[in-house]
């Protein structure tokens, strides 16, 4: 029985390994590694994008005693191209969605260590439940609030769109995408007197025509995950970020940043991940408020 067991694992881990090397071994990473999360939290939450406090805090201890340095997109944008090396070391760290709980607990801790953040908006739903989501806990979560994020910016965290429903782009008509891009973009920049440069896809979700359609909206550069451009002239409109998720330790953390031998597996579980979202815009059809 354990020689059956011991060959089903070789063969499982042989076949994950051809898989990611006929798959995705060639996807185009950025020079600084974008570390993406979406909510920290300590209440029950079966989604796999919630990160736990502690386990958060030790992601940023991590950074802090290995030496690294916290950019902001804006000031990453250069070396996120061709144009010139980065300092060593350095990352950033983004949130999707902007939830509330952001404040109680991973703004305080990102403050503490000196590293800052840009926080990804759903325009629509700016002070109110996320009923956009699927329901995978408690309590809906809500948004943050136009006064919240204002004191944000004065502490000197950056915002971007994260559209105005948080639809899946690649399922819309052109004219609905470009509503979504539009919308948001303007509404934050009259809303807080400062231009918006960086999208976020909702669901980590482009195509070329999503893409197109981005740059056509006036917007600088656009993070995806999961999905990634191949090997080539990097491609701002697709810059392919490192979601940290609920099952991520300092380990894992290490492999998305140095990119070692465990790498793989780190991006098998990305984009396994990923797939899962896929059923929110199906369970909960684009509404728009």
């Amino acid at each position: 029985m354990m020689i059956v067991f011991l060959f089903c694992l070789c063969f499982f881990l042989f076949s994950t390994y051809f898989y990611w090397n006929v798959n995705f071994k060639n996807f185009h990473y950025t020079r600084v590694p974008i570390l993406g999360y979406h909510n920290i939290s300590n209440l029950f939450n079966i989604s796999a994008t919630r990160v736990k406090v502690e386990a958060f805090r030790g992601h940023l201890k991590y950074l802090s005693d290995e030496g690294y340095h916290c950019l902001s997109l804006a000031e990453a944008l250069p070396y996120l191209g061709k144009c010139s090396d980065p300092p060593q070391k350095s990352f950033v760290v983004i949130f999707d969605d902007g939830f509330q709980d952001l404040l109680v607990d991973a703004i305080p801790l990102l403050k503490s260590f000196r590293f800052t953040a840009s926080i990804f908006l759903v325009t629509g739903y700016l002070g109110q439940e996320s009923r956009w989501d699927v329901l995978l806990r408690t309590h809906r979560q809500h948004h943050l609030s136009s006064s919240e994020i204002r004191t944000l910016l004065g502490d000197g965290f950056t915002i971007g769109s994260h559209t105005v429903n948080h639809p899946d782009l690649t399922l819309l008509p052109d004219n609905l995408i470009l509503k979504e891009l539009i919308e948001s973009k303007e509404f934050l920049e009259k809303t807080f007197n400062i231009p918006i440069h960086f999208l976020s896809y909702p669901f980590g979700r482009t195509e070329e025509r999503v893409k197109s359609l981005v740059r056509q909206a006036g917007y600088r550069a656009a993070l995806s995950q999961g999905q990634c451009q191949r090997q080539g002239s990097p491609d701002l409109m697709e810059i392919c970020t490192l979601p940290i998720n609920v099952f991520d330790g300092n380990f894992n953390l290490e492999n998305k940043l140095t990119r070692n031998q465990f790498f793989w597996l780190e991006q098998i579980k990305i984009i396994c991940l990923n797939q899962f979202s896929r059923g929110t815009p199906l369970i909960k059809p684009m509404k728009r408020v």
